[in-house]
């Protein structure tokens, strides 16, 4: 995994912070969006598109 990530909308640069941070606490609504319709892996290798 990458120690930054920058997240682009609309070919723009909306965000970039470190990767943990940024997925733990996004500043902007766009990284906000797209983390939150990310799948999810639950336990025994399910995946939700859930949180």
């Amino acid at each position: 995994m990458p120690h930054r990530i920058g997240v682009l909308k609309s070919g723009r640069l909306v965000e970039e912070q470190d990767t943990v941070e940024l997925i733990a606490s996004p500043q902007s609504e766009h990284p906000r969006m797209l983390i939150r319709s990310a799948p999810r892996i639950r336990e025994h290798g399910d995946v939700s598109t859930k949180p």
